[in-house]
């Protein structure tokens, strides 16, 4: 055994008989106090001396057996220590041992009597049987405990701790090969037929073997020989000049209108005029493009004219009277320009006297059949209670040919500036009485009194009935 382990050993047993000896400084503390409670009780009984004599020579001989008693334990507790046996591991002495069981552990710390200390202890010494060394396996077997430097047992393993936290989740992998291409499912139904195209542009002139036959092939855009719209005179004929021309009807006839050919590249076709000649009167005779049959929940789409073949008006007075011709409805059209004009100005001078001109240049119209027919029949009806303001159309970006976004607000009331936003043409927005307005013309509206900037309609206006 080394000097370490001996050393361990006698710190643990002189713990032990300090304990044992302070245990037995109390008994006879005790005792003391038992003698002197005895002494008086003889005196103020009277009882003779005799009896006391026989008191202590019993007392004495109960403190000679307590004595031999002590140090029986004593000498008991010293064999008990010297069978731990200790190896130092780790800085921690682990012990096995091979007499004490459980109930003998709990036993050195129960009092059994008065113990007193023995001066023969050291003498004991020698009789200490040596620590064996045993193998690493043999420590390691279900009676192993584990000693703190000071040769104090271990006591038994606490309960399991709280659960940590999950960790961080790891980096997703690296992606795996793409699959295999699935099978083709079946095909779709088939989609709906296509809107019907332009005219295509007139073919050569035929050899004409007639004397005096006249030339056709210059006159188009001209009664004898009308041309599809005036983009169509604008792409064949060189040099053609703003003014009047004549158009072919898809539905059979002629009529004459305004071509404007030299604004953003020319070939704009006039088809229609709102005519506002009263400005308090809704709904009034001659309000074609609402209802001519006054303010009634029994006419919502009043006259019906945004989304109809009805025409009516002559392209020379367009500005005292409202005008739809057939190329409204007939002309496969992509953009849309607008003038604002006096009224009773002349044609002579519609485009000079137009303070604003502007016009799209999106193509907006091909995505709503490619006129303004087909926006309002089949994408935005024009009737009364048909929606909302959430429920407005499509605003539509504009470039200005004359005039600007300020001189437009310039022209609004003060008390509706703050609804609408310059530099858009809009179509079919709702007020909040949910009456349709049919074009926003060079403003988007943001707010519910469209009826103060917008024109046309149905044929009911909650607010004027």
């Amino acid at each position: 055994m080394s000097e370490d382990k001996v050393r361990i050993r006698k710190m643990g047993h002189e713990h032990r008989s300090d304990r044992v000896s302070s245990v037995v400084v109390f008994v006879v503390c005790a005792l003391t106090v038992t003698v002197a409670v005895l002494l008086a009780t003889v005196y103020h009984n009277g009882q003779v001396q005799h009896t006391l004599q026989e008191r202590l020579a019993a007392i004495e001989r109960e403190l000679v057996s307590w004595k031999e008693k002590s140090q029986d334990e004593r000498t008991s507790l010293r064999e008990r220590v010297t069978v731990v046996e200790t190896e130092m591991k780790d800085g921690v002495w682990t012990g096995q041992s091979s007499a004490l069981d459980s109930a003998e552990s709990v036993s050195l710390l129960a009092p059994e009597g008065p113990k007193t200390s023995d001066s023969s202890s050291a003498g004991n010494e020698n009789k200490l049987v040596a620590p064996r060394m045993r193998s690493k396996r043999a420590v390691n077997t279900a009676n192993t405990v584990r000693l703190p430097a000071l040769g104090c047992m271990q006591g038994p393993p606490g309960p399991p701790g709280v659960t940590g936290r999950d960790g961080v989740p790891g980096r997703d992998g690296a992606a795996g090969a793409d699959g295999a291409a699935g099978v083709p499912g079946p095909p779709g139904a088939d989609g709906r037929d296509g809107q019907t195209g332009a005219q295509g542009p007139p073919g050569p002139s035929g050899n004409c073997t007639c004397e005096g036959a006249p030339d056709v092939s210059q006159e188009l855009g001209t009664g004898r020989n009308p041309a599809v719209s005036c983009k169509h005179i604008k792409e064949n004929l060189a040099g053609v000049q703003d003014g009047l021309y004549h158009l072919s009807s898809p539905v059979g006839g002629v009529y004459e209108t305004y071509c404007d050919m030299t604004i953003a590249g020319g070939g704009w076709t006039l088809v229609s005029s709102v005519h506002e000649n009263d400005i308090y009167g809704k709904c009034t005779a001659g309000d074609r493009w609402s209802s001519t049959r006054g303010s009634s929940r029994n006419y919502p789409e009043g006259d019906g004219n945004w989304a109809n073949h009805n025409t009516f008006g002559s392209v020379g007075s367009a500005t005292n009277d409202d005008l739809k011709n057939p190329g409204y409805f007939g002309i496969n059209a992509s953009d849309v320009m607008l003038w604002h004009v006096p009224n009773d100005t002349p044609m002579s001078q519609y485009k000079s006297a137009a303070y604003l001109r502007y016009y799209t240049t999106n193509g907006f119209l091909q995505q709503y059949g490619g006129n303004m027919y087909h926006l309002f029949k089949d994408h935005f009806r024009i009737v009364y209670n048909g929606g909302t303001t959430a429920d407005n159309g499509p605003a539509i970006p504009i470039t200005w040919d004359n005039g600007n976004d300020d001189l437009r607000m310039s022209l609004i009331a003060p008390s509706t500036v703050p609804q609408v936003t310059p530099g858009f043409v809009q179509f079919r927005v709702f007020n909040t009485e949910r009456a349709p307005l049919a074009v926003c013309p060079g403003v988007k509206q943001n707010g519910g009194h469209s009826e103060q900037v917008c024109i046309g309609g149905g044929g009911y206006w909650p607010q004027y009935a």
